[in-house]
């Protein structure tokens, strides 16, 4: 992996690592609330650095049968090659108020060949036709594990005595794997 691509993807594995740490300061509703932060935290690192990468979301990479296949988060460098393309799934606490008196609102991110396993795929048909030099995947969770905590209930997804917690689980691919 060259080096341009090699600062990418260290970014990227560093934005998530911050959203990891820094969870708990927002509510995310769906997939693009998570996204969009992301996106905020990599365009605020990229400028205080002075990198020349820009990130987008959405990204059109491949056609598809009646819209493009597009990736959630790209970085791009300078002469607009995608360096690293990135596919996430959010699914909220199912111990929300807000979900819990919505039976069947829950679950979104479903683990098989029509969920994660299809965004796999796809990232690696990105890597595979030359239109991104690495790939990740990542779904974010939001795991309870009994620890007392100084949020409201609503901030911790509707326990009593739970901390919430992001668990992201990745998947990568390149020409070698990072």
């Amino acid at each position: 992996m060259d080096e341009e691509t090699r600062t990418a993807w260290a970014l990227a594995e560093e934005a998530v690592g911050w959203l990891r740490e820094n969870y708990g300061r927002f509510e995310f509703w769906v997939e693009r609330d998570l996204v969009w932060t992301l996106q905020t935290r990599l365009r605020t690192v990229i400028t205080e650095r002075g990198l020349p990468f820009t990130v987008l979301n959405d990204y059109a990479m491949l056609p598809g049968p009646r819209r493009s296949l597009s990736a959630d988060l790209v970085l791009r460098n300078a002469a607009g090659q995608v360096l690293v393309a990135a596919e996430f799934k959010y699914e909220p606490s199912h111990l929300r108020q807000e979900f819990r008196c919505q039976p069947g609102k829950l679950p979104v991110v479903f683990w098989g060949a029509g969920g994660v396993a299809k965004d796999v795929a796809r990232i690696r048909q990105f890597v595979e036709a030359s239109v991104t030099r690495a790939a990740s995947r990542c779904s974010l969770t939001r795991a309870v594990a009994s620890a007392p905590r100084r949020r409201t209930p609503d901030q911790r997804g509707g326990t009593g005595n739970r901390r919430s917690q992001a668990i992201c689980r990745h998947r990568s691919c390149g020409p070698k794997w990072p």
